[in-house]
């Protein structure tokens, strides 16, 4: 096996236990009671996927029969983040914020408040994933430290170039992170977690409670990768700094303070039991098991390496099982990056069923062989400069010219189970399978509408591979990568930065929209890059000059 295929191994490893565990803990999350995980499934422990009935859609909702092997919304996150990455390892985060995120709304499974109420606000006009400062009756943006980013960043690690180094990775954390949590918590428990998988795709070793201390003590360069960032530093920071009323800098080191304690703490527990004993134990001594601290990006991110470590030993599936049946805590987040950790330095795939398996699968090794600068694919997002999200959560399913389709996903090829509100003579719920291999609990009208112009995404022709099965048009491949070598390749974060940097002179700014209106989503590229020189040059024209 040649090092390509075997680092793809290891992702698509990460990639499926990450799913596998999420399935798990999804059947357990917020239950603090065996009685209610038997009436879900006949058992008072979960030992496997299978199917089983949960409510959605609020107090009013419907009962739903969830599939075998069904994810909750740490895996639909994690696959949205997968489709934003180009093929070049550059994060489209624009496409995640403002297509992605406000679709995911109609199919989300088990998301939290946070992470709703963000992608609800990234559907209005003119609010960007660097100025998503949402206010809600139930949540804050400045309050969204919990663990909605921390469980979705895997991607950027798995498809980072130059064996996952920090700088390969850490800026495109940060602006996934941000575009939903504010409170540095939440930032900060998505890059500690991301230099644990790192610390296990570079070593192929499950990081230590002292490689816990090191990652710790580089938190701190987080402060220097927001202010490097144009965006960041000229939009974002300013903000995040006035209304959290401290410096970014220095809350880094408070949150890193808090990180060495509970170290500490994890350290001090000691059990001459089983490792499940010792897991629980470490909940409870940090305080995970209370429900104001449950959800914490830097306590989940802490747990899933505490569980990972704890069972080194004893195997992936044991491990993940046992922070599934953790009762009070949050189950499928920490086992879902546990597995994630586990998956890259035990190659061997799960032995029961994950829902969309080939299709993570498929992603995954899309990611390998991204991280790798080989030849890959890219999504097809629909243009970012005329694109509109659904004005409502039931809008995003609509009739294509050959059928239904999910806006942003693709076509459907297969309508399941339909849900209907009883409340609600306009709407129902219903399973449907997407030409991807994704499968989605949609919530649409009855009567979708018709899709618009500005909706629609291009559909390549088929593509088939050397030896490979046939690849559905989701994807084209991108031909330019195959010429070009993208590392070396200026992003649009330095050439603002130096067309800011050279007084915005016109040549400057018209060599650089050729240059970007000439790579791979382009237009994104260029309409990104444009709204940022605008932006920057607003700014400088309100700044009194002394």
């Amino acid at each position: 096996m040649n090092l390509q295929s075997s680092y793809a191994s290891r992702v698509i490893s990460s990639a499926l236990w990450s799913a596998y565990a999420d399935a798990l803990g999804f059947i357990t999350e917020l239950r603090d009671n065996p009685k209610a995980i038997y009436a879900r499934i006949r058992s008072d422990k979960v030992s496997r996927t299978l199917p089983w009935k949960r409510r959605i859609g609020g107090r009013f909702g419907v009962d739903v029969l969830l599939l075998r092997g069904c994810y909750s919304d740490d895996t639909q996150l994690r696959l949205a983040t997968c489709r934003a990455i180009r093929s070049d390892s550059s994060f489209n985060v624009e496409a995640f914020a403002k297509m992605e995120l406000p679709v995911w709304t109609s199919y989300a499974l088990g998301a939290g408040r946070g992470t709703k109420a963000a992608a609800t606000s990234l559907a209005r006009e003119g609010v960007t994933w660097f100025s998503n400062f949402y206010e809600s009756d139930k949540s804050l943006y400045f309050e969204g430290g919990g663990n909605g980013a921390a469980m979705r960043i895997q991607p950027h690690v798995w498809a980072a170039r130059n064996n996952g180094i920090f700088d390969q990775f850490a800026g495109a954390v940060v602006k996934n992170a941000i575009c939903t949590h504010g409170h540095i918590r939440g930032i900060l428990g998505a890059v500690f977690h991301a230099m644990c998988l790192q610390h296990a795709r570079q070593f192929n070793a499950i990081p230590t409670k002292q490689v816990w201390r090191d990652i710790v003590e580089q938190l701190s360069k987080i402060a220097d990768v927001v202010e490097s960032d144009t965006d960041l530093r000229s939009f974002w920071l300013p903000v995040w700094e006035q209304r959290s009323s401290i410096k970014f800098r220095e809350s880094c080191t408070l949150t890193q303070k808090e990180l060495l304690q509970e170290i500490s703490l994890l350290e001090a527990v000691t059990s001459s039991h089983s490792p499940e004993d010792t897991y629980r134990a470490g909940l409870q001594t940090i305080g995970a098991l209370e429900e104001r601290e449950r959800g914490s990006g830097t306590k989940t991110a802490l747990l899933a390496a505490f569980l990972a470590d704890l069972f080194r030993k004893d195997g992936t599936k044991q491990a993940l099982l046992c922070g599934a049946n953790a009762l009070s805590s949050d189950t499928d987040t920490i086992a879902s990056m546990a597995g994630a950790i586990m998956g890259l330095v035990h190659a061997d795939p799960p032995d029961d069923e994950v829902l969309d398996s080939e299709y993570i699968r498929a992603e995954a090794k899309r990611l390998a062989a991204i991280a790798s600068a080989e030849p890959a694919q890219t999504f097809d997002y629909p243009n970012l400069l005329t694109w509109k999200p659904p004005r409502t959560q039931q809008d995003s399913l609509v009739a294509g010219d050959k059928g239904l389709e999910v806006l942003v996903l693709g076509r459907v090829v297969e309508e399941g189970a339909k849900f209907e509100v009883r409340t609600n003579d306009s709407s129902l719920w219903q399973w449907l399978k997407l030409e991807s291999g994704q499968t989605v609990l949609a919530k649409r009208r009855k009567k979708p509408f018709k899709i618009r112009d500005y909706q629609q995404r291009f559909i390549p022709p088929k593509v088939v591979g050397a030896g490979d099965a046939e690849v559905k048009p989701q994807f084209a491949l991108d031909e330019v990568s195959r010429k070009q070598d993208f590392h070396r390749m200026p992003t649009v974060h330095e050439l603002t930065k130096q067309a800011i940097d050279g007084n915005f002179r016109p040549e400057i700014i018209g060599e650089h929209i050729l240059l970007l209106s000439s790579l791979p989503d382009g237009i994104e590229r260029t309409v990104a890059y444009a709204a940022i020189i605008a932006k920057a040059r607003l700014a400088r024209a309100k700044t009194p000059r002394s």
